[in-house]
C-alpha cells in the first residue's frame, strides 16, 4: 500500500538479489519498511519463528536417526502438527542407552531444540561431562568457546571470534568421538570454520551418525549439508568418502535433516507464538511513539529514501535488469568489447608513465589473462567473466562489504 507502514522478512539487508525487487517496490510507493529481523533489544532480536526451527528441528532429527538406524519411526511432525504431540511421541519412546547429542547454539534456535530433547527424555549434562563420564541418553549444548579456538594458540575471545571468525578453528572434535546426533543451532558467519570435514568422520574413533542441521547453512560450517530438504521429505545420506548424497539409511554415511522451514510443521503453535511476540514485544513500543528506537532501528527506508543504517543497500536497490540479449550478438558484443579492453591493458603495461591504480593493479594481468584464454572461442567468453544480462546488476558480495557486520538473533 503506497505511504503505508509494512512489516515484512524483507531478505534485503543482506542484499539478497532474489529480493531486490521488493525493496525498490518499497522505495517507489514511499513504503515504511519494517524488518522482522532487525527488531532487536539489546542486541538480540525480539520476534521471529527460531524457537519452532529448534522444537521441529530436534524432533525431525530423532525421528531421522530411527530411520538410518533402521529400528525406530515416529510420525512426521507436520502431521502431528502441534508441539504438545511431538513431545508425546518423544516422551513415549525407550531410547538406546548410547544415545548422546550435542548442540551448538545458545539463542532462540537452539533453546527451543533443548526444550524438545528434555521433554523426549534426555538430561542436560555440562560439556565436561558429556566427555568424560555421562551415562544413559543425554544432550549438552555449547557456546561458541566450547566449540571453536583461535588458530594460532587454542584461546578464545568472543568479540574477536565476532569480528573475525576466519580466525578460528572448530574445537567440535572430541565431541564427536562422543555424540551420535549433532544439531548445529547456531549462527554461522561468513569466512568462520568448518566444524568438522569428512576426515574427522571416517576417523575410526567417530561415533556421529546423523546431523540434524537446524542452522541449515548451505556449504556452509556442515560438510554434509548439500542441500535443502523438504518438509516431506527431510532426509538424506551422505557419503565422507565421496562427498555425496547417498540415500538415507546407506552403510557409512550420515543421515541428514536439512529443512530450512521447519516451523511450519507446526503451523498453528508457531503462528499464535509469533503473535504473542508481536502484542507483547512490537505493539507496545509502536503504541508509544518507540520510546527505544527499536523501530527506527529496523526500519530499512521510509518517505522514498533508505534510513541511514541502512545507506549501504543503495547501489542495491538501484541496480538495473537487463534484458538477455540473443547468444550470438552476446558473443559478438562480448568479443568486440574486449579487444579495446585488451588494446588498452597492453598499453597500460608497457606504459613508462607514473605508476596509477590502473597500471598497477589491473595491467600486471593483462598477459596473464590473454594466456589462459586461448584455446577456445567459447571458453573465453565465458572465462573473462562479462554477463551482459547481470551486468549492470549490483552483485550480493559488493552491497554486503559495505555494511555493518550484524548478528543473528538465534546467536
Amino acid at each position: 500500500v503506497p505511504g503505508a507502514t509494512h512489516f515484512f522478512f524483507s531478505h534485503t539487508y543482506k542484499g539478497q538479489p532474489y529480493n531486490r525487487g521488493l525493496l525498490r517496490a518499497c522505495l517507489d510507493r514511499d513504503v515504511r519498511l519494517i524488518d522482522w529481523e532487525l527488531l532487536r533489544q539489546n542486541g538480540k532480536r525480539i520476534i521471529g519463528f527460531g524457537e519452532y526451527a529448534g522444537l521441529v528441528g530436534a524432533y525431525e532429527a530423532l525421528r531421522g536417526w530411527g530411520l538410518q538406524r533402521g529400528t525406530w519411526s515416529f510420525p512426521p511432525a507436520l502431521e502431528l502438527g502441534r508441539v504438545a504431540a511431538l513431545k508425546a511421541e518423544l516422551a513415549a519412546h525407550t531410547w538406546p542407552s548410547d544415545a548422546r547429542i550435542v548442540l551448538t547454539g545458545v539463542g532462540r534456535v537452539g533453546h527451543g531444540a533443548s526444550e524438545m530433547l528434555r521433554a523426549g527424555g534426555f538430561r542436560e549434562v555440562p560439556p565436561t561431562e558429556f566427555l568424560y563420564g555421562a551415562e544413559g541418553p543425554c544432550f549438552t549444548v555449547l557456546e561458541a568457546e566450547h566449540y571453536v579456538q583461535r588458530a594460532s594458540d587454542g584461546g578464545y575471545d568472543r568479540s574477536e571470534f565476532r569480528a573475525h571468525p576466519e580466525r578460528y578453528a572448530s574445537a567440535l572434535a572430541p565431541y564427536l568421538e562422543v555424540a551420535t546426533v549433532y544439531l548445529p543451532c547456531h549462527f554461522y558467519a561468513e569466512g568462520g570454520p568448518a566444524f568438522f570435514t569428512a576426515a574427522d568422520v571416517l576417523r575410526p574413533t567417530n561415533r556421529l551418525e546423523f546431523v540434524g542441521d537446524i542452522a541449515c547453512d548451505i556449504a556452509g560450517p556442515v560438510p554434509c549439508t548439500l542441500r535443502p530438504s523438504k518438509g516431506n521429505d527431510p532426509f538424506y545420506g551422505w557419503d565422507p568418502v565421496t562427498g555425496s548424497e547417498v540415500a538415507l539409511g546407506t552403510p557409512g554415511s550420515l543421515g541428514v535433516l536439512a529443512v530450512d522451514n521447519l516451523p511450519s510443521q507446526v503451523p498453528t503453535d508457531a503462528t499464535e507464538g509469533f503473535g504473542r511476540a508481536f502484542i507483547e514485544q512490537v505493539w507496545p513500543q509502536w503504541l508509544a511513539g518507540d520510546p527505544e528506537g527499536i523501530l527506527a532501528a529496523a526500519t530499512e527506508c521510509a518517505d522514498g529514501s533508505l534510513t541511514a543504517p541502512y545507506a549501504y543497500l543503495a547501489g542495491y536497490a538501484s541496480a538495473i535488469e537487463t534484458a538477455a540479449p540473443e547468444a550470438s550478438a552476446l558473443g559478438g558484443r562480448v568479443e568486440d568489447a574486449l579487444v579495446g579492453a585488451y588494446a588498452e591493458l597492453e598499453r597500460l603495461a608497457t606504459d613508462s608513465a607514473p605508476a596509477t591504480f590502473a597500471s598497477v593493479t589491473v595491467a600486471p594481468r593483462a598477459h596473464d589473462l590473454r594466456a589462459r584464454c586461448r584455446d577456445d572461442a567459447a571458453v573465453q567468453r565465458v572465462e573473462r567473466g562479462f554477463d551482459a544480462r547481470t551486468a549492470g546488476t549490483c552483485p550480493r558480495g559488493t552491497a554486503q562489504a559495505g555494511r555493518p557486520r550484524q548478528r543473528d538473533a538465534d546467536e
